[in-house]
């Protein structure tokens, strides 16, 4: 695999199971997914010389490369661990796969047709957000 590059720090997207809400004209976008679409944007604008960059260098492989975008989910040690007699909190990273792979796709302006491999990892940090390798292999 190649690395083209990664984006740091990003917010934390939440859980498909929070993503969208009923409504009388159908389902439509949570309030979470539009506070994350919100911060999403927000880094993105901090973010805007590195995200140019790596949109140059996304370019070349998707003509003839597969892309793999690798998720580190970094969530707080008191929610990774239960303490004893205790059952662990649910916090599944498979769970925010999606609303995350798809403002990457956004901000790096390709569609998520090309990604083809998707890796993800929780990890303990500071704050909740995570960190975006991507490869092309």
């Amino acid at each position: 695999m190649i690395l083209i590059g990664r984006l740091n720090k990003f917010p934390m997207s939440p859980s498909v199971n929070a993503c969208y809400i009923n409504a009388r004209r159908g389902r439509v976008s949570s309030p979470q997914l539009n506070a994350f679409k919100v911060n999403a944007m927000v880094w993105a604008v901090q973010n805007k010389p590195h995200l140019a960059d790596l949109r140059q260098e996304i370019e070349p492989y998707l003509a003839t490369h597969k892309i793999c975008l690798d998720f580190k989910f970094k969530f707080q040690k008191k929610k990774l661990w239960a303490k004893k007699d205790q059952k662990p909190k649910k916090l599944d990273a498979s769970n925010r796969i999606k609303a995350a792979e798809d403002k990457v796709c956004d901000l790096l302006d390709f569609d998520d047709r090309y990604v083809y491999r998707v890796i993800a990892e929780k990890i303990e940090g500071a704050v909740e957000e995570f960190d975006v390798f991507v490869y092309a292999y």
